[in-house]
């Protein structure tokens, strides 16, 4: 996984001049820019998880299309038109 400090922060507080994240309050030191290191429940964590695996899969799909239809002798529109149809589908999943 990436680095990733995108997620919303709040000061801990207290003379701690470190900030933690707003939805499981686990320092940023702690997280250490890993998704995994904020709470299985975090809201932000199982966001992120959800768009990581769509996208993932989204990109593997689309090579997979690309190999299938060249293999097939489809034109590159034909590739194109269903990869654009593949795209389309995973943005209404993840928004679902």
């Amino acid at each position: 996984m990436n680095y990733d400090v995108d997620y919303p922060k709040e000061p801990i507080g207290k003379g701690n001049p470190y900030y933690r994240c707003s939805y499981c309050k686990v320092s940023d030191p702690q997280i250490n820019g890993q998704i995994e290191n904020h709470l299985a429940t975090c809201e932000y964590r199982i966001k992120k998880e959800k768009e990581i695996t769509l996208d993932d899969v989204k990109e593997q799909m689309q090579e997979d299309l690309i190999c299938y239809g060249e293999v097939q002798g489809w034109d590159d529109v034909i590739i194109d038109e269903l990869c654009n149809i593949v795209i389309e589908n995973f943005k209404r999943l993840s928004n679902a």
